[in-house]
């Protein structure tokens, strides 16, 4: 029962409203009509509303056993008949304030029978009408969550009751579900539904006005209206919570109709239908959650014997995978450990640009599998994670792309050797895909048995002994394909003399580099002793 809709009920003014809040919610166990004091005194209160006429309390033991009620909290309001003149400086009104009882005068001289039979009649009213909601929609909503539709349809079907669009949010005002199909001329709906979230802007405007602690500790639907959020439509807002934790928020807008008391006691139940669903879901989901784990570890790590095989366990997950498949490692750039305090931020980078991606870590690596339709899947999402790499000391390696399932081992080695190769040669920078260091991987293998090229070393040790710089100047005319223009541009320097420096290599060579042959050997020798 809320004390708003009684004094609504009774055609209360607002400046009736004395002491208390205008609106108080309260279950209504007992109503006490008091016309004397001997009607007082033998009475049990537990939590009520008391209504009396205002000179029962011109006598000092009716103020006495009033105070042992108050005391006791066995009070929540007091309504009083008749005149209220000099009422804010009478001893009830003082008490009423000393023990935060909402006091309420009706300012006129009516019968508290009269008053009484007006609020038992309101109260069997709202009883009605809760029969009513009970039996046509409550039982509804309870089916509808037996019948696993998901959380969707129940806020549908709940904002067909309520009459009004619904939105609901995770804890971290990521978007679960909204009702409306159609058109909602409201910008933080407009956001929240287009983006997929609250935006972080309206978060910090209802953390600084307190909104968060108010919902918490009122613990019942709360309208948004206040502040900044005065200009918007107004909403009823409530938190969504499971034996105590938080899981989510739920709004209301007031945009086809008025939001009624009733629509607040309706809210209320569908709030905890839905705390049922997030339930269910966090169950649903932490077994999949391990499953899922394993399932990427195995695919990664070439555990499934057939593609068969592994596209029965994606499905019995209800994974929807892209046509590409291509793994990212993300590691730290000194070969230590990788904590976990990276992986939510790199989950939530990889979900917002590649939906479909799945995300594990061990003590290595952050192992993102990256799967979409395009094979340009990384092209918005890789500068957001190189940013984030860069801020934590970490570093990407980055494997190819492939098409089925079975390919996707190949693509967590290639990222392993990415990262071990760039690490080898020293090669700077946050991304290392394999494909620009494939050749290492070559070279690795048969650095043992391949001999390089005697030229090179007398190349090498002339720049030792004379303060040249011929085995770069050789490496970057080679990796130009012998563009004389590129090379001059990329050394900063004159054409000239890179001719000049060019013709003093073939000495040193004592062979032209006009062999194709010989300038594949120097090149391969040259990326050879790059490697430690």
């Amino acid at each position: 029962m809320i004390l708003s809709q009684i004094i609504n009920e009774l055609s209360l003014p607002k400046e009736a409203i004395l002491v208390g809040k205008a609106v108080l919610d309260f279950e209504l166990n007992q109503v006490c009509l008091a016309m004397s004091l001997e009607d007082l005194t033998p009475i049990d209160l537990k939590h009520c509303l008391m209504v009396s006429p205002i000179d029962l309390f011109d006598a000092d033991p009716a103020l006495e056993h009033f105070e042992s009620l108050a005391k006791d909290g066995k009070v929540a309001s007091l309504l009083l008949t008749g005149p209220d003149e000099k009422i804010k400086a009478s001893e009830i009104y003082k008490l009423c304030k000393q023990y935060n009882i909402s006091l309420c005068c009706l300012g006129e001289d009516i019968s508290p029978v009269l008053a009484i039979n007006k609020i038992m009649g309101f109260y069997k009213t709202h009883m009605r009408n809760m029969e009513e909601i009970i039996q046509n929609h409550y039982l509804e909503l309870i089916h509808l969550s037996t019948l696993d539709l998901g959380i969707p349809r129940i806020i549908k079907k709940s904002a067909e009751i309520l009459g009004n669009p619904l939105v609901v949010t995770d804890e971290s005002y990521d978007l679960v579900g909204y009702s409306s199909s159609g058109e909602v001329d409201d910008p933080i709906w407009k956001a929240i539904v287009e983006s997929g979230y609250c935006p972080i802007d309206i978060v910090k405007i209802l953390r600084y006005e307190g909104f968060e602690k108010q919902l918490e500790r009122e613990a019942s639907p709360l309208f948004l209206t206040q502040g900044e959020f005065s200009k918007y439509i107004r909403r009823l807002v409530t938190e969504i919570r499971i034996g105590g934790q938080l899981k989510g928020y739920m709004a209301l807008l007031e945009y086809e109709k008025p939001i009624t008391p009733m629509d607040q006691e309706i809210l209320k139940f569908v709030s905890a239908v839905i705390a049922l669903e997030f339930a269910k879901s966090d169950a649903i989901a932490k077994a999949r959650g391990y499953l899922g784990q394993e399932l990427l570890a195995d695919l990664v790590k070439g555990n499934i014997s057939s593609e068969a095989s592994a596209w029965n366990r994606v499905k019995s997950l209800d994974w929807s995978l892209g046509e590409y498949f291509q793994v990212l490692l993300i590691a730290n750039r000194e070969n230590r450990s990788i904590g976990g305090e990276y992986y939510d931020s790199v989950q939530s980078i990889a979900l917002r640009y590649i939906p479909a991606s799945k995300i594990s870590f061990s003590s290595k690596f952050i192992v993102i599998l990256a799967t979409s339709n395009s094979k340009d899947m990384l092209t918005k999402a890789l500068p957001v994670l190189e940013k984030f790499c860069q801020q934590h000391y970490l570093c990407i390696g980055i494997g190819r792309a492939y098409k089925t399932l079975m390919e996707i081992p190949q693509s967590f080695n290639e990222a392993q050797k990415a990262l071990l190769l760039a690490d080898s040669i020293e090669r700077p920078g946050i991304v290392h895909y394999y494909d620009d260091i494939a050749v290492y991987d070559l070279l690795a293998k048969v650095k043992n048995n391949y001999r390089v090229h005697p030229g090179l070393y007398r190349l090498i040790e002339y720049d030792k002994n004379n303060g040249t710089d011929y085995v770069k100047t050789l490496s970057v005319y080679l990796r130009n394909y012998k563009n004389l223009s590129q090379t001059a541009e990329d050394l900063f320097l004159h054409r000239n003399t890179i001719l000049y420096r060019l013709k003093k290599i073939e000495e040193i060579l004592q062979a032209s580099l006009d062999n194709h042959s010989l300038c594949l050997q120097l090149e391969l020798g040259i990326l050879l002793l790059d490697l430690k």
